[in-house]
Order: structure tokens, then C-alpha cells, then sequence
């Protein structure tokens, strides 16, 4: 509130961004003593002591404080995509050196799939790539299935069937025991 006035008491949606320049700033002041956490909260406008905090673990550790990029990106909702768009996602990327990130905002597509899409892609070529969903062995139509596959896909069918069959009688003989008790 004393900084931000009103504004400062609103919950906040977003990630604050702080350069690497306020972050060391902030760091320094607080291990010279210069000022408390929450003193360097207030000076330097960070939004809470754990951020600082933080902050401080890192610097203290040896690792580069760097500027706060604004968060990851949010998970987009999913759109369909052709195979040929999927193609040309995923070599664009790669040409881009595996930069997701860019391929996210300039196709809007979650940053998990183009990830997975490239692996894919890396792992199987273009066939990685098509959407198979649905296409189990047992749903192909039966002129694309070997005879052998035929024979299978009817011995699971049937050996299905008689164990629905059993469960069917197991049931019934427990209700005509049950029946014959409630009668006694």
C-alpha cells in the first residue's frame, strides 16, 4: 500500500517483471546490512519477502540472477492441426534450434505439444507425426488385416463373450441362492 497505494492491495494475475540490475541491487543492500527484507521490499517495490529471498539463496549460491522474463507461458487450449501443418511446425522449430517458445507464440500451440511433436518427429520422421487415434488393431476394417490377425481378433472376441457369459451365470445362480434363503 505504501508504494502502490490501492493498486497494491489488488490481487495480482501476472508476474511482476524485475531486471537483473534491481535484483542485484536489492541483494547487495539486504547482505551489507543496508536494509531488513522487508526494508528492500519496500525500496525496490518487490512484491513479497520470499521473492527476495530467493534472490538472495541464488546470489549466495554462485548462480546468475537474471531479468525476470514474465512467467511460463500458459497453456493453451487445443486446435486441430493437419499433418502438413504439423510438418511444417515442427521443421520450422528445428530450424529455429528447438526454440519452442518461439514456435508457441507464433503458431499458438501449447509449448508440451510442439515438444512432443519434435521428438516425435526426431524419433519416427513424418509417421511420428499422424494422428492414430482410434486405430487400434481391433477397429481397422478386416481387408487390411492378415488372416492371422483375423484368427486373433475373433478368438478375443469369443473368449470375450464366455467370460460375460460365466459372469451372466455366476450372477443368476447367487440370486436364486439368495431367493431361495429369503423364502426359508
Amino acid at each position: 500500500f505504501k508504494n502502490n497505494g490501492v493498486e497494491g492491495l489488488k490481487e495480482s494475475h501476472t508476474w511482476r517483471r524485475y531486471s537483473k540490475e534491481l535484483k542485484q541491487a536489492a541483494v547487495i543492500d539486504y547482505l551489507e546490512g543496508k536494509a531488513t527484507l522487508n526494508g528492500c521490499c519496500e525500496k525496490y517495490n518487490i512484491s513479497d519477502d520470499r521473492v527476495l529471498r530467493q534472490w538472495i539463496s541464488k546470489y549466495t549460491n554462485s548462480s546468475e540472477l537474471k531479468d525476470t522474463t514474465g512467467g511460463r507461458n500458459k497453456m493453451r487450449s487445443t486446435r486441430k492441426t493437419t499433418l502438413e501443418e504439423r510438418i511444417k511446425i515442427v521443421k520450422n522449430t528445428i530450424s529455429k534450434g528447438d526454440n519452442y517458445a518461439w514456435a508457441c507464440e507464433k503458431y499458438n500451440i501449447s509449448y508440451n505439444q510442439i515438444y512432443n511433436w519434435v521428438r516425435k518427429f526426431k524419433t519416427n520422421g513424418v509417421e511420428g507425426l499422424k494422428d492414430n487415434r482410434g486405430k487400434r488393431l481391433k477397429d481397422r476394417t478386416s481387408p487390411t488385416l492378415s488372416q492371422e490377425e483375423k484368427y486373433t481378433l475373433e478368438v478375443s472376441k469369443l473368449k470375450k463373450e464366455l467370460a460375460e457369459k460365466e459372469m451372466e451365470i455366476e450372477i443368476l445362480k447367487k440370486l436364486y441362492t439368495l431367493r431361495k434363503e429369503v423364502k426359508k
